[in-house]
């Protein structure tokens, strides 16, 4: 591969791994609202959860990959876009007591405690929740960058088109070394990986792309 068809394969990696992590996130949209769910529910915070790790994953670090440039999202949704990294970083994947605030509770991520006259204790975390109108406008923004991202897919499959391989088969795309072709047989890819990889035991999934 030239230097630009292998910097093309990454970017076309990312936009593969961007629209599963879309599709999942407005996949737990969807399932919120068909159930009506809300914060009383007890799954309820771990699909919003879903829904903002799986929208940021394309957009943090990815070794050897980089993150999917935030500049394919249109122009009107990226200050969106920096609230729902915000809240991924500082409320989701991790939990940060001082980055949000309300005015008449003070930090949003508390943890609270309630002490009775007869001794007793109990006590929570803080939550959220978001009302229905709020979850499916999110999920219209979503379904936009999935346009965008699905688009920009299209363009670098057919960038690639003349190196589709002659032979049919499973093949992996070529992130590893600019050397190979654009894509290799598994066992090509599992011999490229470090001595130190994690060893998972992978179950494919069929994509209808």
């Amino acid at each position: 591969m030239t230097r630009q068809e292998f910097a093309t394969v990454k970017r076309l990696w990312k936009a593969m791994f961007a629209i599963s992590a879309f599709r999942s996130a407005i996949a737990a949209i969807d399932l919120i609202v068909r159930e009506k769910m809300d914060g009383n529910d007890k799954v309820y915070n771990a699909l919003i959860a879903a829904v903002f790790t799986q929208y940021a994953r394309p957009f943090t670090a990815n070794n050897g990959v980089g993150p999917l440039n935030p500049k394919i999202i249109p122009k009107h949704l990226r200050p969106l876009h920096g609230q729902l990294m915000t809240f991924r970083h500082q409320m989701f994947a991790h939990s940060n007591p001082k980055a949000f605030k309300i005015d008449r509770l003070g930090p949003v991520i508390q943890a609270w405690f309630n002490f009775d006259a007869n001794g007793g204790m109990a006590n929570w975390t803080t939550g959220i929740s978001f009302s229905v109108q709020k979850i499916m406008a999110l999920k219209g923004c979503l379904e936009e960058i999935l346009t965008a991202v699905l688009k920009e897919y299209s363009a670098l499959i057919e960038s690639l088109k003349q190196h589709t391989p002659s032979a049919f088969g499973d093949y992996v795309l070529n992130v590893y070394d600019a050397d190979r072709p654009v894509w290799i047989r598994h066992s090509e890819a599992k011999q490229l990986l470090p001595a130190d990889a994690i060893e998972l035991k992978i179950v494919k999934q069929p994509s209808d792309r």
